[in-house]
């Protein structure tokens, strides 16, 4: 059974570990085929800069079987996480 969580009054919002004021970096992994290795080819923070590397790396020499992939995170520090708790 889950827990009563008791809602703080003063706040008009609950603190998460998802709240949407976090700033957002994005990152670029290339994955290969063959080992299935994966390799961060980038951080970057914002989503222009994510598109003018993908280009930069889908026209070098082409690697036969590679992945890319777009993440994006929420960055937290030290402090707003010992804030939840």
């Amino acid at each position: 059974m889950a827990d009563i969580i008791k809602f703080p009054k003063d706040k008009e919002y609950i603190e998460t570990f998802d709240t949407f004021d976090e700033p957002i970096v994005y990152t670029i992994s290339r994955t290969s085929d063959y080992s299935l290795e994966s390799t961060i080819c980038g951080v970057f923070n914002s989503a222009d800069a994510v598109i003018i590397r993908l280009k930069r790396l889908l026209e070098s020499p082409v690697r036969d079987g590679d992945k890319y992939s777009v993440e994006t995170h929420t960055l937290r520090d030290q402090q707003k996480e010992e804030d939840l708790g």
